[in-house]
């Protein structure tokens, strides 16, 4: 009898532990399905170009504009760009934690930037080039230690940089702030991103003159580098 007790006792363990396992699997598949949908519901779509998105899907993998990872099924990148989309970019693209890729140029989307872009923990690209994104550059960004591409130009952003901007810049390649309204010094911080190979600042209203000195300025010989600023 006391046998028998242990194995079914042992047998439910083992299926409380799939079902969990199942369930937190599952979790995580809705999580990426509501941020989309959260998204979409702060967005004007004239085209009908998000029709696809369907907040009773049990997974995202399948909508148009949205890429998978084929690892875990978790959303890997999102790319709207040139959809006529306007509003804001409101919250819900916290919720997609296995997000890489994140594009949204070509757009006429407005408001500030969404300071919780920041709690992608794994982003390498965020394009919000070709908008009308206005207000200051969240100092959060600063956080995304993995960004490689960063391209935020032709906006309305003002204020200064960040201090903290370029705190841990160490995988930056690409940055395009050119065409805002940004102004104040660039932050002495700016030779930390030593993989840094693309660098446009122009039009802006920035002032001072950068000191790029030691081996980050020795070299970025062959690199292009744009700092030509507005009056």
């Amino acid at each position: 009898m006391g046998m028998k007790m242990r194995s079914c006792c042992a047998v439910v363990m083992c299926l409380t532990f799939l079902v969990g396992c199942l369930g937190g699997e599952t979790l995580q598949l809705n999580d990426d399905v509501l941020g989309l949908i959260v998204l979409k519901s702060g967005l004007e779509d004239p085209s009908k170009s998000l029709d696809s998105w369907n907040e009773d899907d049990e997974s995202p993998c399948a909508w148009k504009f949205i890429k998978c990872n084929p690892g875990n099924s978790r959303v890997s990148e999102v790319s709207l760009d040139g959809l006529g989309l306007s509003g804001k970019i409101g919250r819900g693209l916290e919720k997609l934690q296995s997000l890489k890729v994140l594009s949204l140029s070509n757009n006429n989307l407005t408001g500030s930037i969404n300071p919780e872009l920041a709690l992608i923990p794994n982003l390498e690209r965020l394009n919000l080039s070709l908008n009308s994104l206005s207000g200051n550059i969240p100092s959060s960004l600063s956080n995304v230690s993995s960004l490689q591409f960063l391209d935020l130009s032709q906006n309305s952003l003002s204020g200064p940089l960040p201090d903290n901007m370029f705190q841990t810049c160490f995988s930056l390649r690409y940055l395009s702030l050119a065409g805002n309204r940004l102004e104040g010094p660039i932050p002495s911080t700016l030779p930390r991103c030593t993989t840094l190979n693309h660098l446009n600042l122009s039009s802006n209203h920035f002032s001072g003159n950068p000191n790029f000195s030691g081996e980050f300025g020795r070299s970025r010989g062959s690199e292009r580098w744009i700092f030509r600023t507005m009056c």
